[in-house]
């Protein structure tokens, strides 16, 4: 998913947090590319970090 807060209000947002973690629930991995770490923060598990094509973290 690429920057899927984009546009959200907050039940919206709420609601694709639920979603997100309904599929990892689920064994299914989600890969999220965002700039706002905060909300990435609330939805993921684990974080990597891609920077200028390496991966740093």
């Amino acid at each position: 998913m690429d920057e899927p807060a984009n546009g959200l209000d907050s039940f919206e947002l709420e609601e694709l947090r639920i979603m997100i973690r309904g599929f990892a629930s689920s064994g299914i991995s989600v890969i999220i590319s965002s700039h706002i770490l905060s909300e990435i923060q609330q939805a993921a598990n684990d974080i990597g970090i891609i920077y200028n094509g390496s991966f740093l973290y």
